[in-house]
């Protein structure tokens, strides 16, 4: 038995049904993962008998986190939005980048398991067959993986908690190093990843050891991007989604609150160079070679429009939720205020 095939016997089984996916087999999560979603591999097997290995994230708490649950906001609830709709940003860049390899590949989804549906996202399994998933760094001494090059301690004190932009820059490529990641590379990715967190509002990356992460074999290390679960944020609760679905706003009043939350997610100056100044951050990073994101913008709308769709067909209660967010971001990306991240290109479909 091969070892595909002994994963599969041993793993959680998923069937397309309808517009859900069902989980059998073994039950689905493992406390091995990080970070505090319930997720783990699905196993998929078609008419053929070929074995497809797929990756799942839940909007629902992981059972090894010590926690009560989400905040009472759908960005912490519903994070799968988030993640299906940088894909679709990712998916409309025209030239893609080889030393910036982003998983373009959240989908997001409707699991039934145990007796009950919840929302998530279906991603394709990055991990090359070979090679060995790696992050920076933890704050768990203890776990069965322990082979961190990087001490917990010197990440808080030099990123996270830091504020000098060329000092936070010099030492992640210091980090990095360790990991058998060359100077120019290294540099290249983390600006990069820093001008796309800064266009996309991510609060999850400065302070934030689990995701900076790598994947390598025997001869080379290659830097990963990916999470996107704290980007374009829009604090939404159930009474704001009422409110909107019993039509309490005029259609102006709708467009005024796109542009407050557009305003909130620049203002959030996402990434590790959250400098207070958001042309400072810019500047420092074009300073330091970062190349704006060529973006089809009929694409990208076309994708989106696509995605609100299948969002309602398989979660109607978030309707208003997933519609709004989508403006956002498509309001976002043509901002006055960040047009020297990105470059809008309206033909190229």
């Amino acid at each position: 038995m091969n070892q595909e095939s002994k994963e599969y016997d041993s793993g959680t089984h998923a069937t397309f049904i309808g517009n859900e996916i069902k989980l059998t087999h073994k039950k689905f999560d493992s406390k091995y993962f990080k970070g505090n979603q319930r997720k783990g591999f699905l196993f998929f097997k078609d008419d053929s008998g070929t074995i497809v290995k797929k990756f799942a994230k839940l909007d629902e708490i992981s059972r090894s986190t010590k926690g009560l649950g989400f905040k009472p906001d759908y960005n912490y609830q519903y994070s799968s939005v988030s993640e299906d709709y940088v894909s679709v940003f990712l998916n409309s860049i025209i030239t893609k980048d080889p030393y910036f390899y982003s998983v373009n590949s959240y989908l997001f989804n409707l699991f039934s398991l145990e007796n009950r549906l919840v929302t998530g996202v279906l991603i394709d399994n990055f991990v090359i067959s070979g090679h060995l998933e790696k992050i920076l760094t933890n704050s768990n001494g203890d776990e069965i993986y322990n082979q961190y090059r990087v001490s917990y301690a010197d990440f808080i004190d030099r990123v996270a908690t830091g504020s000098d932009l060329n000092s936070i820059l010099k030492n992640l490529i210091a980090f990095l190093n360790q990991y058998g990641v060359s100077n120019e590379i290294a540099k290249h990715f983390i600006i990069q990843q820093a001008g796309f967190d800064l266009l996309l509002g991510n609060i999850d990356r400065k302070d934030n050891a689990g995701n900076f992460v790598m994947i390598s074999d025997f001869t080379a290390t290659k830097m990963v991007n990916f999470d996107y679960g704290r980007m374009v944020q829009i604090f939404w609760t159930e009474s704001t989604e009422i409110r909107f679905r019993e039509g309490a706003f005029a259609k102006k009043e709708m467009e005024e609150i796109v542009s407050d939350y557009v305003d909130a997610v620049i203002q959030s100056r996402g990434g590790v160079f959250n400098n207070v100044n958001l042309d400072n951050n810019i500047d420092f990073l074009l300073d330091n070679g970062f190349q704006p994101f060529q973006v089809d913008l009929n694409k990208m709308k076309l994708q989106l429009f696509q995605h609100v769709k299948r969002i309602k067909l398989r979660a109607p209660e978030i309707e208003y939720f997933a519609r709004i967010k989508a403006a956002v971001l498509i309001q976002l990306v043509q901002d006055k205020r960040v047009m020297r991240l990105v470059n809008i290109n309206e033909v190229a479909s």
